[in-house]
């Protein structure tokens, strides 16, 4: 017998890919239904050789749902994720809205497995940012083998990652000799803090001051938080 399985934000890049992936692997689902908010109820998406009809998210009855994959940004599931846990389905949240709760366990199957028995408090998983769920996969054998004393971590962000409004800007955006320049300043883009396109970005998400004399991202600090929960380790640790 298969699971029942909602992809909430379905009409987006990543919802599309989850159903996309879904197919492609052959996840044993007798039923996957495409949800998403109300202005997008009735358009079609593709699943396999075949499209799905996309239902409200407001309206819908997620009580015979077993797995909700939601994709639908933080706010989004700040709001839906402990709705539609307490009807009953285990809600595999993609954004940062659950990440750093205690009462939620931070996934990365082939590192920490066994935690996501902790869901039941919630009802909910959550799972890292694609940068660290890449990088605590290849650090576990490391770690593993001789024990982390520090990693030293450079990320380099897609604009992909601010969803559909961020691929647009970047598509919309002249590639310029200036931008190819390093003189970025974090009052460059008011909503991504940097010039772009062609630029290295210094952040993928909000850029301030943590210390004197010192900036950093809350996308960073998150990095050393979520090693530390994902290898269990203490707080003075191997990430800084």
């Amino acid at each position: 017998m298969g699971y029942k399985v909602a992809i909430v934000g379905a009409t987006g890049n990543v919802g599309r890919e989850m159903l996309s992936v879904l197919h492609e692997r052959g996840f044993p689902a007798d039923e996957v239904v495409a949800v998403a908010s109300r202005r997008s109820q009735g358009t079609e998406v593709s699943y396999g050789d075949g499209v799905l009809k996309v239902k409200a998210l407001d309206h819908y009855d997620f009580s015979d749902v077993d797995i909700c994959l939601m994709s639908a940004g933080g706010s989004v599931s700040k709001e839906w994720s402990p709705k539609i846990g307490a009807q009953g389905a285990v809600v595999i949240d993609n954004s940062s809205a659950w990440r750093m709760d205690p009462d939620v366990p931070l996934i990365v199957p082939e590192v920490n497995a066994d935690a996501a028995a902790g869901f039941t408090k919630k009802n909910i998983i959550a799972n890292p940012n694609c940068s660290t769920a890449q990088l605590v996969v290849a650090l576990k054998p490391l770690h593993e083998a001789a024990g982390l004393a520090r990693v030293r971590l450079a990320t380099y962000q897609s604009m992909s990652g601010a969803g559909d409004a961020g691929i647009e800007k970047l598509r919309a955006t002249e590639p310029l000799a200036a931008d190819l320049s390093m003189d970025w300043a974090p009052e460059g883009d008011a909503e991504h803090g940097r010039n772009f396109p062609e630029d290295l970005q210094p952040s993928n998400d909000a850029f301030q001051a943590k210390r004197e004399h010192h900036a950093g991202c809350d996308d960073g600090e998150f990095y050393a938080q979520a090693v530390r929960e994902l290898f269990a380790l203490e707080p003075s640790g191997a990430a800084e």
